[in-house]
């Protein structure tokens, strides 16, 4: 049967992407909520369902506090936010 290593896991289309972005240089956003760049070789981007890009420990922590999106304040959970 199929072991399932079709799938890339999350981890490593995480990894796959940074690398991609890094390649290209086009990765340059602004943490909405400690307003720093967010260094992608340093800690995780994440994007949330309503389409705005925090650092990962930024909007993880606002979430456990309200879950809402800083930006739209549409209501997010942890399985609405993608690490990219």
């Amino acid at each position: 049967g199929n072991s399932g290593n079709i799938d890339i896991k999350g981890k490593e289309k995480s990894r796959i992407l940074k690398t991609k972005l890094k390649k290209e240089s086009k990765f340059e956003h602004d943490c909405l909520i400690c307003l720093e760049l967010i260094d992608i070789e340093k800690c995780d981007a994440a994007l949330t369902i309503c389409g705005h890009i925090f650092c990962w420990d930024c909007i993880t922590n606002s979430i456990q506090e309200n879950p809402k999106c800083p930006k739209c304040r549409k209501q997010i959970y942890m399985n609405d936010i993608l690490v990219i």
